[in-house]
């Protein structure tokens, strides 16, 4: 009985320590996943910094051209920044190309905001500037206006829009459609906006529209009460002078009724 009383307790022991190894384990692994994100989260931050940086002083060449000659054109053109090339290639969807998937595509529809392959490229090309202005993102200089619209893009961003109006298959047709005109009018309405002022980064852009939306529903929400208020006290209101009117209307009645002889 001793013996096996010693045994149960070598095995409740042996237990209690795997399950503490267990334990130890997971959180090690726990901690070390939260340190990568934080890692990346600190890295995404660094890069749109730099991003930003670059892109204000762009920004303040062209500002410098404009005050020394309105005459001229104020979009000074360079290479792609390294740091927002590095951005852009990390946005969702864009290590494959927006129409075939293939992978690592280096050239752009700054129209769209969306990176795609050689052959692709070549095909937006056909369609003409006003459907799809085409550049490479290693040979051809770019503008202010333009590298916003690649850091505001991206191709998960567009292939979510042409989901949500079921052309994700329709690769040639939709980019001819109204769906896609709307598109990119709002993106390039939305970077000449962003354009005016320092660039803040992609999501602290995002946190601003959410805030202005809500604001816009709160907005709305308290216009709409209001009217339910004035439409109900109206109504309170024809509820209570109906009997007046109906009893004024009847004493009339009987002063102008006249007793037929």
């Amino acid at each position: 009985p001793n013996l096996l009383v010693g045994l149960s307790q070598t095995q409740k022991g042996t237990t209690s320590m795997s399950h503490n190894h267990e334990l130890q384990h997971s959180t090690n692994s726990f901690t070390i996943k939260n340190r990568i994100k934080e890692t990346m989260v600190q890295a995404s931050l660094t890069d749109w910094k730099e991003s930003s940086a670059e892109l204000e002083v762009i920004r303040s060449l062209a500002e410098h051209e404009k005050a020394r000659d309105d005459h001229c054109d104020h979009s000074v053109v360079t290479k792609f920044p390294s740091s927002c090339m590095d951005v852009v290639k990390n946005l969702p969807g864009n290590n494959h190309c927006v129409d075939c998937g293939a992978f690592n595509p280096t050239w752009a529809s700054v129209t769209y905001g969306c990176l795609m392959c050689l052959n692709c490229s070549g095909r937006h090309r056909s369609y003409g500037v006003a459907v799809s202005t085409v550049r490479s993102i290693d040979m051809d200089h770019w503008s202010h206006v333009q590298i916003l619209a690649m850091l505001e893009g991206g191709n998960a961003q567009l292939q979510s829009f042409y989901q949500r109006h079921n052309m994700e298959s329709l690769v040639e047709k939709r980019y001819h459609t109204k769906a896609s005109l709307f598109y990119r009018s709002h993106l390039s309405r939305h970077t000449r906006d962003l354009a005016r002022s320092v660039y803040p980064g992609r999501e602290a852009v995002r946190q601003k529209q959410q805030k202005q939306q809500q604001q816009q529903q709160q907005h709305q929400t308290v216009k709409h009460s209001k009217v339910d208020i004035d439409t109900s006290a109206a109504r309170k209101s024809c509820s209570r002078q109906a009997p007046i009117k109906e009893a004024s209307s009847a004493r009339i009645q009987q002063r102008v009724t006249v007793p037929v002889q």
